[in-house]
């Protein structure tokens, strides 16, 4: 792509909308941040009394919270609320640099496997992929600091397929992918996945491992089988779950709900439009990837971003086949964003590769055009995300005095919709030992 032009103009072209994304979400995170517990936050206020009194045990880290077990995000607020007096930004901060983190790692294995593939620059994918992490379409992760789940689980999933793919040291990769993967499973219930997953990326990579392959299966079948039995011990499935032969009586709703969950980071305006760009997202990525393959492309370059696919879809159907019921618009809830990238890394990078490998200049010459409708769409996603994030900012920060005052259960009860009783009752803890908007100078505007 603009071939025409200087290696430093085209670095400036590649990079002028990434830095534009984030520092548009540096500057809402100044203007729209909000430092006070909504919804699922107020249940970290259970374990903040145990930590405080000294009765916290592991047992209460293990405990379920809907399908998850969320021992490392826990453990992770529960530092930073110790830190801070429960100062949501320092989550907020978490989210952020577990974001950053995720880019990085991203940024590297990019570099690793594009090598393998092409000696060009790779520009325009760490393009799409900056606009992909950091994008305001997943608004509501970054609105909530208890969703750095996601972030910790992405962060986790994204280590874990580049040093299960990492040729130079593998046995140490496998052990480094383990327990990557032990913190994907204990941040999100989706983590689970990796183990199989796993296995099928190891079994692919059998003529590069030879000797090494027996050991490490063994190995990372032994910790996997060890790892789901742990977290399915004393697993209860959520009351508000449907049945799921209540959703395999309906497998094209379930088909579409996946759809639109994985289309939904390039098209979250509306559901059909996300169902449109969740079928051309997995077309494009199956064309591209068989195309790869007859291309002869290295299959170690590839692995990593198959597993990356493979994850987001296997998230996908588990949250079609839960969810389903509560209808196709809850498949465009913004917090599903993170996982759903997933699957657009992988595309783009597949896209890219194509191009720069095939020996038909068409494909060339529609790259920058293909590049750009992805740019376009991530914009007008995020510009969506962002409108949404502010919406819900100015409905809740009106409630910010009510809170702080504490006599208005009907209105406080959209903070904590399950119970709202029982935010009263949260609220005598965290004013009594000055935590959140409590603490000092903590209810000013």
């Amino acid at each position: 792509m603009f071939d025409d032009l200087t290696p430093r103009a085209r670095r400036v072209i590649y990079m002028l909308p990434a830095w534009v994304a984030f520092l548009f979400l540096l500057a809402m995170y100044g203007r729209y941040a909000l430092d006070m517990p909504y919804y699922d936050q107020w249940e970290l206020v259970p374990l903040l009394e145990k930590l405080s009194d000294g009765s916290l045990r592991l047992s209460d880290l293990w405990a379920q919270h809907n399908e998850h077990r969320l021992i490392f995000p826990r453990l992770l607020m529960l530092f930073l609320a110790h830190l801070s007096d429960w100062n949501i930004y320092w989550e907020l901060a978490a989210n952020f640099i577990l974001a950053v983190a995720t880019w990085l790692c991203l940024c590297v294995l990019i570099r690793r496997s594009s090598a393998r593939v092409h000696e060009g620059e790779n520009g325009p994918v760490y393009m799409v992929m900056t606009l992909l992490v950091f994008s305001l379409s997943q608004w509501q992760n970054w609105f909530l600091g208890w969703q750095l789940q996601e972030f910790m689980n992405v962060l986790a999933v994204v280590i874990t397929l580049g040093c299960l793919t990492w040729q130079r040291y593998t046995t140490f990769g496998v052990a480094v992918a383990m327990a990557s993967a032990i913190v994907a499973t204990y941040s999100f219930a989706n983590g689970i996945l990796l183990w199989p997953i796993g296995v099928v990326l190891l079994v692919l990579q059998r003529k590069d491992r030879t000797g090494l392959l027996f050991r490490e299966m063994a190995a990372w079948v032994m910790m996997g089988v060890m790892v789901i039995a742990s977290y399915l011990n004393g697993y209860q499935t959520p009351s508000y779950h449907a049945p799921l032969s209540d959703a395999l009586a309906q497998p094209l709703h379930c088909v579409l709900y996946l759809l639109a969950y994985l289309g939904q980071p390039l098209g979250n305006i509306d559901v059909v439009l996300a169902i449109c760009m969740g079928g051309l997202g997995l077309l494009v990525w199956a064309v591209t990837l068989f195309q790869l393959l007859a291309y002869r492309v290295p299959t170690s370059a590839m692995l990593p971003w198959v597993g990356m696919a493979l994850y987001a879809l296997g998230t996908a159907t588990i949250t079609a086949l839960g969810r389903v019921d509560e209808g196709l618009e809850q498949a465009l809830s913004s917090r599903y964003v993170t996982m759903a990238n997933l699957l657009w890394l992988p595309v783009v990078i597949q896209l890219y590769w194509v191009a720069q490998i095939c020996e038909g200049r068409l494909i060339r010459r529609l790259l920058p055009a293909k590049v750009t409708l992805i740019c376009i769409a991530l914009f007008f996603a995020s510009l969506v995300g962002a409108y949404r994030w502010t919406e819900r900012y100015n409905a809740y920060s009106a409630l910010r005095t009510e809170l702080l005052i504490g006599n208005n259960l009907d209105r406080l009860r959209t903070l904590y919709p399950p119970a709202p009783e029982v935010l009263l009752e949260r609220r005598v803890f965290l004013k009594k030992h000055e935590l959140s908007i409590f603490k000092p100078g903590g209810g000013e505007e």
